[in-house]
């Protein structure tokens, strides 16, 4: 072998072995997971949640920890101010008993959601929104 062609091995080899690590997730990095679903059960001691499923409603116990992010409405809040009933979407990863939830967003219900989109203007109204505009009636001027 010509010691040029040893150096190109050398350096094929390297490389398929940097992609290749490189390709692989790290061992130790945890898969994250996203969930959705209903509040069934708070419990602020232990740090933990049940969380139904909206289709078969079977509760996933999860565990939350002082990293754990908790939003509603665009704004931190508190574990204590979840509450059973609300509508949640979090990320959690699995390991040790439980998996732990890394982030929690408190999801509007539906009937919040039709508070924040507008009325349709009063088809009543003038064009400019002022009093309405009176209709023809044929010459009839009575009531």
């Amino acid at each position: 072998m010509k010691p040029n062609s040893n150096l190109r091995l050398a350096c094929l080899a390297l490389g398929v072995l940097t992609l290749s690590s490189a390709a692989l997730p790290a061992a130790d990095a945890p898969m994250v997971h996203y969930e959705h679903g209903i509040i069934r059960s708070v419990d602020p001691a232990a740090k933990t949640m049940v969380l139904a499923d909206f289709k078969d409603l079977t509760g996933q116990r999860l565990l939350w920890n002082d990293q754990t992010k908790f939003l509603a409405h665009g704004k931190a809040v508190s574990p204590a101010e979840l509450k059973a009933g609300e509508r949640v979407r979090l990320t959690h990863t699995a390991g040790g008993d439980l998996p732990t939830i890394q982030r929690a967003h408190i999801v509007p219900d539906r009937a919040c959601r039709q508070d924040l989109i507008p009325s349709p203007p009063d088809r009543r109204a003038g064009p400019t929104g002022g009093p309405a505009v009176p209709t023809s009636n044929n010459g009839n001027n009575h009531a």
